[in-house]
């Protein structure tokens, strides 16, 4: 049942890359819950055609209604790595939603180190709260980074590194 509905911008992938879009965050009784506990659902209040790669949900009723919670799994984009104990150790700063658990991994070559974040739901069905946040995880090197290049293995693409201030 819902309790309240307040207008927001919410956290949403888009494109692969976190943005701000304009949303309905709903306080939602949910049959066993405590009474007067309320979990937030999010809707984005924007048509989904022009939120790029994102699908428009389940119609029924106008804004559609979701029939289920779609997984927060997977691999994200790492934004940026940074480096510690002396180079054997790779910092990996990337977004990830508050609802999973985070682990990395690293394949080396001569060339290149190739790394992957991947989150896994904390209480996989169970409705969570779509909000993100910076996260870093640490992998270690079997030698030193020096000259290798970091590729993130979700986008191919190289990671750069951060300039700490």
């Amino acid at each position: 049942m819902v309790r309240g509905a307040t207008f927001a911008l919410a956290a949403q992938s888009v494109g692969g890359r976190p943005a701000l879009v304009p949303s309905w965050l709903f306080a939602v009784e949910m049959p066993g819950m405590p009474k007067g506990g309320t979990v937030t659902v999010v809707q984005p209040a924007v048509d989904p055609k022009f939120i790029a790669g994102r699908k428009p949900a389940p119609s029924g009723e106008p804004g559609g209604t979701p029939t289920a919670t779609p997984p927060r799994s997977g691999p994200v984009r790492v934004e940026s790595y940074s480096t510690a104990d002396d180079g054997r150790k790779l910092v990996l700063h990337f977004w990830g939603g508050v609802c999973s658990d985070w682990a990395a991994s690293a394949e080396q070559s001569k060339a290149a180190v190739t790394v992957k974040v991947t989150g896994t739901e904390k209480e996989p069905g169970r409705y969570c709260v779509l909000m993100i946040k910076r996260f870093d995880t640490t992998v270690s090197l079997d030698e030193p980074l020096g000259d290798r290049r970091v590729v993130d293995l979700t986008t191919g693409g190289a990671v750069r590194e951060r300039q700490e201030k």
